[in-house]
């Protein structure tokens, strides 16, 4: 079997040579062994997957969670739409998400505004919603 070093792998894969040893030393090139003072990298072997988050991965993950007293029903991604996983919790999430498991932005920030403007409606807490800040 033919080996390169890991000057080589960082040079044909596009990424640093710590990169290259930190995979190798996590196991995630599979045949890479150590030989003396280096590792030895299977000519044939792919690149591995980053494993790493990715900024795409961070922007979807949620940002924040509609809860019903401790139970989570909704998350909150970066861009504000919700994504309901219990749409139909009880009758007052039904109320307001009429089985809808899904809001885009707008409507998120439309049943904020009419929520919290008014002195009466003092409910996001106590009712329906908070936002796992509590």
């Amino acid at each position: 079997m033919e080996y390169i070093t890991v000057q080589d792998a960082a040079r044909q894969w596009g990424i640093s040579e710590r990169r290259v040893r930190l995979l190798c030393a996590q196991g995630r090139i599979e045949g890479a062994h150590m030989h003396k003072r280096s590792y030895r990298i299977p000519a044939t072997i792919e690149k591995p997957s980053d494993g790493r988050r990715a900024i795409r991965e961070i922007e979807e993950r949620a940002l924040g969670w509609l809860k019903w007293d401790d139970t989570v029903i909704a998350t909150i991604k970066g861009d504000n739409t919700v994504t309901f996983t219990l749409p139909d919790f009880n009758e007052v999430v039904a109320l307001y998400t009429q089985g809808r498991t899904y809001w885009d932005g707008q409507q998120y920030l439309q049943f904020l505004s009419e929520r919290l403007v008014s002195r009466d409606r003092r409910d996001i807490e106590r009712i329906l919603f908070r936002l796992g800040l509590s």
